[in-house]
């Protein structure tokens, strides 16, 4: 997603699920899937609790 709003509530420490981010127009699908599919590999949904990625 691309909508910063959601850093902005990681910065005031709201808990997440997780955010994935991308600057808008910085990534297109096959970009947001495969980072979305290697970053499945590398972590699981526990440790993506309250992280922010960037793809």
């Amino acid at each position: 997603m691309h909508d910063a709003d959601f850093l902005r509530l990681d910065a005031q420490g709201i808990d997440d699920a997780g955010i994935v981010f991308s600057p808008k127009g910085k990534a297109n699908i096959g970009v947001w899937v495969r980072g979305l599919v290697a970053l499945h590999a590398r972590l699981s949904a526990e440790e993506m609790v309250n992280r922010v990625e960037f793809v």
